[in-house]
């Protein structure tokens, strides 16, 4: 090392501390940022895309953050959904479809292993359709609040809550790991009134979106932006009979029930809008990565920021879930699973092949016309080969390169 950088690294050493400047090397450079130590992970019950939009907080502090457009969850309802936010596997792989189902012990927790590196771990649920999926499990936290009777707790008693955790996770002087799931807008709608305009299409959902924004903003404005990665999404969407005549969310696999909001905020990367799609179970590599935190288990995710476009999967299986034979009539008797890639996207009925439907989203976006399938018998044939796949203990990259591959 010629005398010039021994001068530099001597001032730095003794400014900045010995530990903070390997610090700074390890990032990539001696001037590069340290990585984050705070993750903030908010997730909402039945959010809309189009709506997040809408929303001044996605405006106001997520400005600086990447915006992803086209963010697709695993599944139309809840348990699986959030075990795959936060596990990064999906349904297939860590089991839980329906109420009731639990994560095996070899399906590692992100809490667990931010814990094992030496993270204080806290998660605040406000509501009681997760209990008994595992992800509350002994040890995964060190605090772990689940409000289980009803009616389910509001956007602003959560806040109150969360403002809470976040003191505490402050005052334990070490890196931390938050999760804040809110219920709001999910059913039943009872925002207060003064969030309610009759001009919108749909008044309720509407208001409850407006009520959670609110709210969330008195959450974000606590948050050191500076030095912690904050990611922001939703478990399902929501059908307001806009685009189908279908007002609810685990019955169905169209894109108002599956596309979710996606905010991705990482001190010192710069927000980039990534209009490729992307799957709510990429969260769970790119939150490790960013933190520096490696990991050697099985993940269905990519990092969000890899550029890397992959297939989709979603699922529901509501015909078991709800057990209404008049719901069950109005909405098909068949489980199903979609598949998304390269503009097309199959919604597979497991129990009855011939209810399946295949779309051109780039042509039909809103899914007004499904193909034929006998005259599209190729793409359904692939498309269905991928939703295979995601059974194996990978996603077969030779499929994908013979599909033609968008990396």
């Amino acid at each position: 090392m010629n005398s010039s950088k021994s001068i530099v690294l001597a001032v730095l050493t003794a400014t900045l501390g010995s530990a903070l400047l390997a610090g700074l090397i390890a990032r990539g450079g001696a001037f590069a940022a340290p990585r984050p130590a705070k993750l903030v992970i908010i997730s909402v019950d039945g959010l809309r895309h189009d709506y997040a939009r809408r929303m001044k907080s996605s405006k106001r502090f997520f400005a600086a953050a990447s915006v992803f457009e086209q963010a697709i969850t695993t599944a139309s309802y809840t348990p699986p959904s959030l075990c795959s936010l936060q596990t990064g596997l999906v349904p297939l792989k860590h089991g839980v479809h329906l109420m009731g189902d639990e994560l095996g012990a070899e399906d590692a927790l992100l809490s667990e292993i931010l814990r094992s590196k030496g993270f204080y771990a806290e998660a605040l649920i406000a509501v009681n359709v997760i209990v008994g999926a595992g992800l509350g499990r002994e040890g995964a936290w060190d605090r772990w609040t689940n409000y289980t009777e009803l009616p389910y707790k509001q956007a602003d008693f959560v806040t109150d809550r969360a403002l809470e955790m976040l003191e505490r996770a402050e005052a334990s002087r070490q890196p931390y790991y938050l999760w804040v799931h809110y219920f709001d807008p999910h059913v039943p709608f009872r925002a207060p009134d003064r969030h309610y305009d009759e001009r919108d299409a749909r008044p309720e959902y509407a208001a409850e979106v407006r009520f959670l924004d609110y709210e969330l903003q008195r959450l974000l404005k606590e948050i050191d932006w500076d030095e912690t990665i904050v990611v922001f999404t939703a478990d399902h969407g929501w059908g307001l009979w806009l685009e189908h005549d279908y007002g609810y969310h685990y019955h169905k696999l169209y894109e108002e029930q599956i596309r979710v909001p996606l905010r991705v905020h990482v001190p010192g990367r710069a927000a980039a809008r990534v209009t490729h799609q992307v799957r709510t179970v990429d969260v769970f590599p790119t939150v490790l990565d960013e933190l520096g935190v490696a990991f050697a288990g099985a993940s269905d995710g990519v990092n969000l920021f890899s550029g890397r476009v992959m297939p989709t999967y979603s699922e529901t299986n509501f015909p078991r879930l709800v057990k209404d034979p008049e719901l069950i009539r109005l909405h098909g008797n068949s489980a199903l699973q979609a598949v998304r890639w390269r503009g097309l996207k199959l919604i597979y009925a497991v129990d009855d092949p011939d209810q399946s439907l295949l779309f051109d989203l780039e042509d039909d976006p809103r899914e007004a016309n499904p193909l034929d399938l006998r005259a599209h018998r190729r793409e359904f044939e692939d498309l269905y080969g991928l939703l295979q796949s995601f059974g194996d203990a990978q996603t077969d990259e030779r499929r994908l390169r013979a599909l033609g591959s968008a990396h």
